[in-house]
């Protein structure tokens, strides 16, 4: 667990009948364990030392009928030994915006695009991550554990005071503006189920969208602002639903993957509103696709096989020009230390 702060083993008592009994006692102090095996006769422990990478990329957009853009296009933007979730581009192509725990707690950050000394914007204890910009590009929507739940948050991308949105006991994630910057539609857990919900920008009232059997998740909104799109995963199929965003039926309006298949990473428009970009996982290879509105037909944009690792699971962003994503590689060695035998 890193409930001290670093990946460390810890120790629970259990009772009689198998349940906690008392509070957990940590064993190591900043080793970074991932995983841990003790030996048969009790006397080693093995373990695996290490962490969760993730840097930032973009690749070119093929232009139509053109082959998909492999590592040769790619150009690595970030190159720490950290781990950024998720990424958001300025509607002008110049600023990246992102989380990352590249100074040790989770936080988000900005750059230019075009390189430079990362930004931090936020300095709370508390994780901070996924952030989203208003349109006009004078806010960021994003979610932390600041409250002690993970709620929606809402401060200036230049930086400057946070003021909390969202204040259900439940989980909330993926915030994402309506075009006129009035309301936030996100996914939420305050159903029980995987739902989209909507809510002010100043807080307030929530109002529910879908209360569908499967899970729902990646809400964005259409470009007139009239009604949210989403993922629904039922019988291990993920289709894209459409729901007027005032309240009404959801329609589907395509199938994105096929039982085996994922759609693992967030929704994103094209800039000229004609395609949605999306993440999908097949044969354990993660590649962006786009969906074709009109023509209701899908495209690989990349191809992204032949490296170590795989593409990171809700990071995904556009300018237009680019798509930006992360790549995710999981690095250590192990270990083996003696254990303390009592007397």
């Amino acid at each position: 667990s890193n409930r001290g702060g670093t990946m460390d083993l810890w120790q629970v008592a259990l009772d009689d009948e198998g349940k906690p009994d008392g509070q957990p006692v940590p064993l190591t102090t900043g080793l970074g364990i991932r995983s841990a095996v003790f030996s048969p006769d009790g006397k080693k422990l093995a373990y695996s030392k290490g962490r969760t990478v993730a840097n930032l990329w973009r690749v070119p957009i093929p232009g139509p009928g053109a082959a998909p853009v492999t590592w040769a296009d790619a150009q690595q933007m970030t190159f720490d030994q950290a781990y950024i979730e998720n990424v958001d581009i300025s509607a002008d192509g110049m600023r990246i915006y992102f989380d990352s725990d590249r100074a040790g707690n989770h936080d988000l950050w900005t750059v230019p695009v075009a390189g430079g000394e990362p930004q931090q914007l936020t300095t709370n204890p508390a994780a901070d991550f996924q952030p989203t910009l208003s349109l006009n590009g004078q806010e960021l929507a994003f979610c932390s554990f600041r409250s002690g739940n993970r709620d929606v948050w809402v401060m200036p991308a230049s930086g400057g005071a946070e003021r909390q949105i969202t204040k259900h006991k439940a989980i909330d994630f993926f915030p994402n503006w309506s075009p006129d910057g009035r309301e936030i539609v996100l996914d939420s857990r305050r159903s029980g189920n995987a739902d989209i919900w909507v809510i002010p920008e100043q807080g307030g009232e929530a109002r529910p969208l879908t209360a569908s059997p499967g899970l729902d998740y990646y809400p964005l909104w259409w470009p007139d602002g009239k009604s949210i799109i989403y993922v629904s995963l039922n019988d291990e199929i993920q289709n894209l639903f459409r729901v007027p965003s005032a309240g009404g039926r959801p329609e589907i309006v395509a199938q994105l993957t096929s039982p085996g298949d994922n759609a693992n990473i967030r929704l994103r428009w094209s800039s000229d509103g004609r395609h949605i970009y999306f993440g999908k996982l097949i044969n354990r290879i993660a590649n962006i696709w786009s969906l074709s509105i009109e023509e209701n037909t899908q495209r690989q944009l990349t191809d992204l096989s032949g490296r170590y690792g795989i593409m990171g699971t809700v990071a995904l962003a556009t300018d237009g020009e680019y798509l930006y994503f992360t790549w995710q590689e999981e690095r250590g060695d192990i270990w083996v230390m003696d254990v303390e035998q009592e007397e």
